[in-house]
């Protein structure tokens, strides 16, 4: 099948857009995100919506305004509304480069959609990007919510993303954009092997592909779309769980442990992860290692204690149930 029709029905199979909707597309000018919006402007009257593009400059190399007015000038070729975010903090000496990027730049998405009340904001992660986040992953130590990477539609802060491209290799993508003429931006850091995720692409892929198994990136990718399945049933089942053991208040959780304990140990971690997001907004500063520690402490036969978890999280058992909470003291970080 052709590349369009192939995306127009990806589109409607997954419904991934509504009608009449409004459509932040993310464009950093590189060969992805041209090749999304120009497919994404093939196919606007089509599926019925309007299309605004979105560019974050990071400000991370010299060249990067020259990208900045490629995609402003694309735009407006296109009869598009460009907007554009600059960054004016300096990266943080400390920790991976790589997320505080991903973090500005999604920053940047939610605020723009918020802004220009748009429905959608589309991202260009096709399927090579989907078996590199799962490998990275499993390197880096995860479970099944991991294992899922990224969903063809997912919410985040209350905006919904969606990535059109995540059943389209980078090799079909190539293809399109040669065969379209569809001009792009080369990012010179993406072939900078100091990145984790560049040197899985570059090095690690290429080599397991040429010495172990030719087919890697496509079974990483199915692992992911299994995982999703899986984990969205798993879910469903903690999500009547939760509503049977535990209890809301303004800043906790409270739990009551026989019910608990009642539970599949799966549906069990999947509670507990709830109870965090719900007083903590989300789980990044939890990893396996702290969810053993919390399993071992609710399981200890005290029937008091009190355990302190990263980002201020504390959980306190209080004889026959347990609360969740973040410190008092602690001040909540974005």
């Amino acid at each position: 099948m052709d590349f369009i029709p192939q995306i127009h029905q990806s589109i409607v199979r997954q419904k991934l857009v509504a009608k009449s909707c409004r459509l932040v597309v993310a464009v950093s000018g590189g060969m992805d995100s041209m090749a999304l919006l120009y497919a994404l402007y093939s196919l606007k009257h089509e599926l019925g919506v309007e299309l605004i593009v979105a560019h974050y400059d990071h400000k991370l190399r010299r060249s990067s305004g020259l990208d900045r007015r490629f995609v402003q000038e694309i735009s407006c070729f296109l009869g598009l509304r460009c907007v554009v975010g600059i960054n004016l903090t300096k990266p943080p000496k400390t920790g991976s480069i790589e997320e505080y990027a991903r973090k500005k730049r999604y920053a940047f998405l939610i605020k723009t959609a918020r802004d220009s009340k748009a429905d959608f904001v589309a991202l260009a992660h096709h399927e090579d990007d989907l078996a590199e986040t799962v490998l990275l992953r499993v390197l880096r130590g995860t479970g099944l919510r991991g294992l899922r990477s990224m969903a063809p539609k997912s919410l985040m802060e209350g905006v919904t993303l969606i990535r059109p491209f995540l059943d389209i290799s980078r090799q079909d993508i190539e293809r399109f954009v040669k065969g379209r003429k569809i001009p792009f931006v080369m990012d010179s850091t993406n072939f900078d092997t100091s990145f984790d995720r560049n040197k899985l692409r570059l090095k690690v892929i290429p080599f397991i592909e040429k010495e172990f198994f030719r087919s890697c990136q496509s079974a990483l990718a199915g692992l992911a779309r299994s995982s999703i399945v899986d984990y969205s049933f798993l879910e469903s089942e903690a999500e009547k769980a939760f509503l049977r053991v535990a209890s809301e208040r303004k800043k906790s959780v409270s739990i009551n442990l026989k019910d608990f304990f009642s539970l599949h140990q799966a549906i069990q971690r999947m509670v507990l992860r709830r109870a965090f997001e719900k007083v903590r907004g989300n789980l990044r500063a939890l990893g396996l290692k702290n969810m053993a520690e919390v399993e071992d402490f609710l399981a200890q036969p005290s029937s008091t204690g009190r355990l302190e978890l990263p980002q201020g999280l504390v959980v306190i058992k209080k004889g026959r149930g347990v609360v969740v909470r973040v410190n008092k003291s602690f001040k909540l970080q974005a």
